[in-house]
């Protein structure tokens, strides 16, 4: 990059900065009151005390240096490093498609509820990228600082991280070795942090009080169990498929993506951002179904809000899925080595 662009990136970088710090703090408040919780009291994590907190202990390493800031400050921030991720993410796992169906992606009600919030499910999902990408060009040290990233929020990730870790089979041992230091350094350093029963006040927390409302995922409706049950069958069987039979690894990203988000235990709607670069697929291949999706996502949005029913916006899932297989199978998109 040269300096001209370094100038310009950095001075839109202040000028979003400034915006984003006059919204009101959201969502972004739990995790930086937990972090100043835990800074007292480690073992605190994950108790009655501190309950409000449902990522890794090693997120707390990230978000210790924002809750020195003033909230909306620091909430500014995240927003403009998510506003990074996401243009990162459709950059690696896109590559070819247009200007066009990317802003269409991003004007989905996903990416500016991640914004509103000050939520972190678009970091994870450039995490997700760049280890692709870090994984495709053998950076095996930025592959250990991505999959640390990832694994800060897993749930609605694990098909690609299970799919990244087959890819890594070939790799040398040295290789593997500083790829996963990072990851393991993390969980060990939490141990020693947050206390040796994290994980077990992790799992208490989760069965006594599990994240509030807002859950959209498949079980969570009132869909017949023969119905529920069959869709689950026959999405793990068309994931399986098309694992075996995609010629592009960073297209199946993008399906695995969006396939996991089908069967998450526990979705919400500002997870969804993590549909941006399936829905800029799309539009590429058609701009008028990407419009479509568009309109369709405000609709089942707007019908979750107001008559609160998340069955629509899980639907919506579900269709983005089938129109991304669909689309990427029978493209010619060419295969990687």
């Amino acid at each position: 990059m040269d300096k001209k662009s370094l100038l310009i990136f950095s001075l839109l970088g202040i000028v979003l900065l400034s915006l984003f710090s006059t919204l009101p703090v959201q969502d972004y408040k739990y995790y930086v009151t937990a972090c100043r919780l835990w800074l007292h009291n480690p073992e605190g994590l994950y108790t009655s005390e501190n309950n409000s907190f449902y990522y890794m202990p090693w997120t707390l390493y990230l978000i210790a240096p924002l809750s020195l800031l003033p909230d909306h400050l620091g909430q500014a921030v995240i927003n403009v490093c998510s506003l990074a991720a996401l243009g990162i993410s459709i950059r690696i796992l896109c590559p070819a498609s247009r200007t066009s169906a990317a802003g269409l992606a991003l004007l989905t009600p996903y990416p500016l509820s991640i914004l509103f919030l000050g939520q972190w499910d678009a970091l994870v999902l450039s995490a997700i990228a760049l280890s692709y990408w870090a994984e495709q060009k053998r950076r095996p040290w930025l592959l250990a600082a991505m999959l640390t990233l990832a694994l800060t929020k897993p749930t609605n990730i694990l098909l690609v991280l299970a799919y990244l870790g087959y890819q890594l089979r070939a790799w040398p041992l040295r290789l593997l070795i500083k790829a996963v230091s990072l990851p393991l350094l993390a969980v060990l350093s939490s141990l020693a942090l947050c206390g040796y029963s994290w994980m077990y006040r992790y799992l208490q927390m989760l069965a006594t009080n599990p994240p509030p409302g807002f859950n959209i995922a498949l079980w969570q409706h009132h869909f017949p169990a023969f119905l529920s049950t069959t869709l689950t069958v026959l999405l793990v069987c068309s994931l399986l498929y098309t694992m075996k039979a995609h010629r592009n690894v960073a297209s199946l990203y993008v399906v695995l993506l969006t396939g996991n988000l089908t069967l998450s235990p526990f979705l919400t709607p500002y997870a969804l951002v993590l549909l941006t670069p399936a829905i800029t697929k799309i539009a590429h291949h058609s701009m008028l179904y990407g419009i479509c999706l568009l309109i369709a996502s405000w609709l089942t949005f707007l019908v979750f809000w107001f008559p609160r029913d998340g069955s629509w916006m899980y639907l919506y899932v579900v269709l983005v899925y089938l129109l991304l297989h669909g689309l990427t199978s029978n493209s010619n998109e060419t295969p990687e080595p």
